[in-house]
């Protein structure tokens, strides 16, 4: 989840750069705070309750979550010619973005309420 709110961070920067109008002055994607969760989940203690677990790995979604639909907003208000001024790297993760993040963090909810990963799951971005 840190990794795709990277790819959404990078991409709002350039959004912010070459569009003033579609992001708001005041916003910003909030990678500390998500960072710092998964880094709470990850260095919990060994013997930590499987609950504990799933409530610290809960809280890295519902961050994660926030921070990836604000970005799909502000995507959303983009036209195909932004779209096609952006450089290959950063359509190549608005491209990833688009089409894979709202699927992904349904698939992470599933994997929270039911404890198994749901078949066809995205493991990784590359």
């Amino acid at each position: 989840m840190t990794q795709l709110v990277e790819r959404c961070l990078k991409v709002t920067n350039w959004v912010k750069r070459k569009t003033k109008s579609i992001v708001p002055k005041d916003f910003f994607v909030n990678l500390k705070e998500v960072k710092s969760k998964a880094k709470g989940y990850f260095f919990l203690a060994k013997n930590a309750t499987k609950d504990a677990k799933q409530k610290c790995f809960a809280e890295i979604h519902r961050v994660a979550k926030r921070e990836i639909y604000n970005c799909l907003d502000i995507f959303s208000q983009l036209g195909s010619k932004k779209i096609e001024e952006m450089p290959w790297n950063i359509r190549r993760s608005y491209d990833q973005i688009a089409s894979q993040a709202k699927r992904y963090m349904l698939d992470v909810a599933h994997f929270i309420r039911t404890g198994s990963i749901k078949p066809g799951k995205t493991l990784s971005f590359f």
